[in-house]
């Protein structure tokens, strides 16, 4: 989370500027998902009796049931149109392992007599963790602008050390990971003179999930976000619809919504997005406006050439103050990358716009009121 300094004794400069960079990039691998596609076999089914359609349901619908209580992961049952089957189910877990398990689980119901395996196949949901962020923000922290902090999640909360912010505990105030960085942050501006009108907190993919997060969970501490590649509060609460919004990026009911301390005035937001984004879908950067609607909120757009080549188009969104409480950056031709990084850095995208300079430009022009 990006903070202004004020004066600054020379120990803090230090600590402020001691993360390193690995050598080698670091990515890091979510969730694999196993999805089975099965045909139905409608003849063998209807010669059974009612009691024991009843009975071979009834197992089915308690297994799937116990399995979306699992802690390492969920499943997912869904109707199919076309060709390529009936059913298909879908498995989140933490190890190819516990995928194994889970198929063996399936296997096993006297439900799969009645079912024609028709295809599968596996996929890996990659999570943000990109030491490329930690990098532009501390050149920005050497320029004595920002005094720079990097919560870390512990591999005992997610063995990805990945943010879970798409659990409804991690989506509240005063609980889950949500108050451990409000906490983290409250501790830095207790041990450090740095303006509490001016903190922020951004961050990218999950890292830009959990930020949006934060922004809605704590406004009263956070003058405004960042969030490059991620996805808005409440279109998720648990795995499965993580993936949802990940993949496709359309407008679902919100799952929860969060009161706070301050009026229902949004929460000054800049959101980068590369509009070739194959890992988050770029819808989900448009929902970040979704209630900021005419005639209570204004809308214009530029679109000009970043010094890097790649060309954008900024939309900004105005409230009835005169006040820019949104800018959403589209990034032409950019994928799942932090917009203007280093070319040395894993997922970054040195031909885009600055990221790192614009939200720090956004930043600085907000403070709490």
């Amino acid at each position: 989370m990006p903070v202004p300094r004020t004066a600054q004794p020379d120990h803090a400069r230090a600590t402020m500027v001691s993360t390193e960079i690995p050598p080698v990039p670091l990515t890091i691998e979510g969730y694999s998902v196993l999805h089975q596609m099965m045909r139905f076999r409608w003849s063998a089914w209807r010669l059974l009796r009612p009691a024991q359609k009843a009975k071979i349901v009834h197992e089915a619908s308690a297994l799937l049931a116990r399995m979306e209580q699992n802690p390492s992961g969920q499943s997912g049952l869904f109707s199919l149109i076309g060709h390529k089957g009936d059913l298909m189910f879908v498995h989140f877990r933490q190890s190819f392992e516990e995928l194994n398990q889970a198929e063996l689980q399936m296997a096993r119901l006297r439900l799969s007599d009645y079912l024609e395996p028709t295809t599968s196949y596996l996929s890996v949901i990659e999570l943000g963790l990109y030491e490329s962020t930690i990098k532009v923000y501390n050149e920005l922290a050497e320029q004595g602008t920002f005094f720079v902090a990097y919560p870390e999640q512990p591999s005992s909360a997610n063995p990805r050390k990945c943010w879970n912010w798409f659990t409804r505990e991690n989506q509240q105030r005063d609980q889950g990971e949500p108050s451990i960085v409000a906490g983290i942050t409250r501790e830095i501006m207790h041990d450090y003179a740095i303006d509490r009108e001016r903190v922020y907190v951004a961050g990218m993919s999950a890292g830009g999930a959990a930020a949006a997060v934060l922004g809605a969970t704590y406004p009263d501490l956070y003058a405004a976000v960042g969030v490059h590649s991620g996805v808005a509060l409440g279109l998720a609460h648990d795995v499965p619809s993580a993936f949802a919004a990940m993949k496709t990026g359309r407008l679902q009911k919100r799952a929860n919504q969060v009161s706070n301390d301050r009026s229902s005035a949004p929460i000054p937001t800049i959101v980068f997005h590369g509009d070739r984004d194959s890992k988050v879908n770029k819808r989900n950067a448009e929902r970040f406006a979704d209630d900021l609607t005419a005639p209570a909120f204004t809308e214009r757009t530029e679109a000009p050439q970043s010094s890097g080549g790649r060309s954008f188009t900024k939309t900004i969104y105005t409230d009835a103050a005169g006040r820019d409480v949104l800018e959403r950056w589209s990034v032409h031709g950019a994928g799942h990358a932090w917009s203007g990084g280093s070319a040395a850095g894993s997922h970054t995208d040195a031909r885009g716009p600055d990221a790192s300079l614009e939200m720090a430009r956004f930043f600085l022009s907000h403070r709490l009121t």
